[in-house]
């Protein structure tokens, strides 16, 4: 999506992702979590573009981990308390 067409403010979308994640909190979550945990086969474009969104606002953890795909890395999320450590 071109950036003129990106998400500008969270959606009712946004904070049903955010949602997920806040059930798994402290835990890192595939993209294909989050779609199973709102119901979705798999994530979209503006899906993607959401979750971005929200890394930007500072609302999720967003990070790339190696492996598990055919451009050789993945994406997680997240929302951790501040004295959680990571594992």
């Amino acid at each position: 999506m071109s950036d003129d067409r990106k998400p500008k403010r969270l959606t009712p979308h946004a904070f049903k992702m955010e949602s997920a994640l806040e059930r798994g909190r402290n835990q890192w979550h595939t993209r294909l979590e989050i779609a199973r945990a709102i119901g979705k086969k798999r994530l979209t474009p503006y899906d993607i573009d959401l979750l971005e969104l929200l890394a930007e606002m500072g609302r999720i953890r967003v990070r790339q981990t190696e492996g598990y795909s055919r451009e050789g890395y993945r994406w997680e999320y997240g929302i951790f308390d501040p004295s959680h450590v990571e594992s």
